[in-house]
């Protein structure tokens, strides 16, 4: 599990499989309601992504508000500028997406 600073806050995200696979990476935010470390103890959550990270690398990440991100939801958050904004600093920060 890592952490990434956006603005005041702090993003939750985990990158799995391989770093330089024949696939390009898949980044996926978790569902709504969500925690990244729970979710792995969940059989059929496991399987389905662990079956993703086969041959690809997969990075999934808390959406601020929920799970190991902080908790705070602003109103901003909820729009798609501030999604298409996460993604940007997550690809940023890993330089490969």
């Amino acid at each position: 599990m890592q952490f990434l600073r956006i603005g005041d806050r702090r993003l939750a995200y985990e990158v799995r499989g391989p770093l330089r696979g024949a696939l390009p990476p898949l980044i996926a935010p978790a569902w709504w309601v969500s925690h990244l470390e729970l979710d792995w103890q969940q059989p059929g959550v496991q399987r389905f992504w662990t079956g993703i990270a086969d041959d690809r690398t997969l990075i999934r990440y808390d959406r601020l508000g929920v799970g190991m991100s902080d908790r705070e939801v602003r109103d901003v958050d909820l729009t798609l500028e501030a999604e298409v904004d996460t993604l940007r600093a997550l690809c940023d920060e890993l330089g490969d997406c």
